[in-house]
């Protein structure tokens, strides 16, 4: 869905089939669940535009999106879709619930892997970073953000050292 999305064209690889793949993804959701899939492609795209457009800061301790920076995308997110459809006639609650997918799923290590790191890495802080750099040399964490950008950097940089973590990789 999304996630793949975002690894295959996402962070600036190519927007237009990033901005065309959400789209389609909010429209079938939506469609399969009986709602107005237009709004549903409307709430996909917006986030994605969005996306394109900012470029989220990081918390310069663990490389992550704070919980608060997550949250307030997600929220801007939800609005530009559901303001954009609601504009164009469509359903903005549809558009909005499409949104925050795209939003909720960006290709960053989740919560819960951030948790099983931490539990692979028996509470050790430091050797959890290291399993999150050898998820994301699978995952590509770095794919999702903006060319150029700081974030691009640091992901493209822990994605390097998470490909030479063999021990890691081979327990994920």
């Amino acid at each position: 869905g999304y996630s793949a999305v975002g690894q295959n064209w996402g962070g600036g690889a190519n927007p237009v089939l990033q901005t065309l793949g959400n789209s389609a993804i909010g429209a079938a959701a939506a469609e399969l669940r009986g709602q107005d899939a237009l709004a549903g492609a409307i709430g996909g795209a917006s986030e994605t535009i969005l996306g394109n457009l900012i470029d989220l800061p990081v918390d310069s301790t663990g490389g992550h999106y704070s919980p608060v920076t997550q949250g307030a995308y997600q929220i801007a997110a939800m609005a530009v879709g559901s303001g954009l459809a609601a504009a164009a006639g469509r359903d903005p609650i549809v558009a909005m619930q499409s949104a925050q997918m795209a939003a909720t799923n960006n290709r960053l290590a989740t919560q819960v892997e951030k948790d099983r790191f931490l539990q692979l890495a028996k509470g050790d802080p430091e050797k959890a970073a290291r399993y999150e750099e050898a998820a994301c040399s699978i995952i590509r964490c770095a794919a999702q953000f903006a060319e150029g950008s700081q974030n691009k950097r640091y992901w493209e940089q822990a994605e390097l050292r998470g490909a030479t973590h063999t021990a890691e990789l081979r327990e994920l």
